[in-house]
């Protein structure tokens, strides 16, 4: 099997240590990673093999600058992380094509769809796949109404930002947890806040981002990457 080269966005996301792991230790082939982040973190050059600045994704020359490492690098996939950049990759998908270089990218409608949680749980329901109990929150009545329908206070509720990416916009009400528990024995970043705390904050402003209340799914959470062609040569590995 031949060596790979993979380019990986976002590379200062908390998650990079483990999917760089995964993709060095894929037991089938060497990969070499090379990182991007638009800000600079000398512990990033100890993980990846290469690293390289890069412009803010809303930039406008910021897939320029993609393309022109990959080009240059001869990257063999592009593996990217952010929401906000896959619908601009996938319109430009043959301009890295003609360097050589794949995308890892959905086509058509499916990052549309993907890329709103509440869209991608409608999907999923109107084709009969199961997901938790949800309903969309776009105001303070809806938030109430929400946390009745999923069965708050018997049930802990997990309301979440439909568009947003990076643990931004979420919160868990665990009717189990008192304000005392959290204090005391939930690190300082932790998702768990009070019915009241949450209805609070969102009550600052008048209006708020589209957001969706779901049950909250206790339980490990990880992640697998899985890279293929046609269900050949792939590699993979979980985190």
């Amino acid at each position: 099997m031949r060596d790979l080269t993979i380019l990986t966005t976002a590379s200062g996301a908390q998650f990079m240590p483990g999917l760089v792991s995964c993709l060095h230790n894929n037991g089938e082939r060497k990969v070499k990673v090379i990182g991007v982040d638009m800000k600079s973190d000398e512990t990033l050059l100890q993980m990846v093999d290469e690293y390289f600045l890069v412009p803010s994704a809303s930039d406008p020359h910021y897939v320029d600058a993609l393309l022109e490492i990959c080009s240059n690098e001869k990257v063999d996939v592009l593996m990217p992380f952010m929401s906000s950049e896959l619908e601009e990759l996938q319109r430009r998908r043959s301009e890295f094509k003609a360097v050589g270089t794949m995308l890892s990218v959905s086509d058509g409608d499916a990052i549309a769809i993907s890329n709103n949680k509440l869209a991608l749980y409608e999907f999923m329901a109107v084709r009969g796949l199961r997901t938790p109990k949800y309903c969309p929150v776009r105001n303070l009545e809806e938030f109430d109404k929400a946390f009745e329908y999923i069965g708050y206070p018997q049930k802990a509720v997990c309301l979440k930002a439909t568009e947003s990416s990076g643990s931004r916009g979420i919160r868990i009400v665990d009717p189990t947890k008192s304000k005392f528990d959290i204090l005391f024995y939930e690190k300082p970043n932790s998702f768990f806040i009070s019915y009241d705390e949450l209805r609070g904050i969102l009550a600052e402003r008048p209006s708020f981002p589209e957001m969706m209340a779901m049950e909250y799914l206790p339980g490990e959470e990880y992640s697998v990457d899985l890279l293929a062609d046609r269900g050949e040569d792939f590699i993979y590995g979980w985190s």
